[in-house]
């Protein structure tokens, strides 16, 4: 579950962008780290976004 963040703080809110203007979205966890990726579609065609692991 997503907590809510603080009104004032400067971060907290990446998940909720990617959560309103992703079509679909989701975490992999491996051995060497976390995954996260997302999808977006386009007026040409969907789009698989680069996979940026931490």
């Amino acid at each position: 579950m997503r907590r809510e963040s603080d009104p004032e703080a400067l971060n907290g809110r990446g998940i909720a962008l990617v959560e309103a203007l992703a079509d679909a979205h989701g975490v992999e966890v491996d051995p060497l780290g976390k995954t996260v990726w997302f999808d977006v579609a386009t007026a040409l065609a969907p789009v698989r976004s680069v996979r940026a692991t931490a």
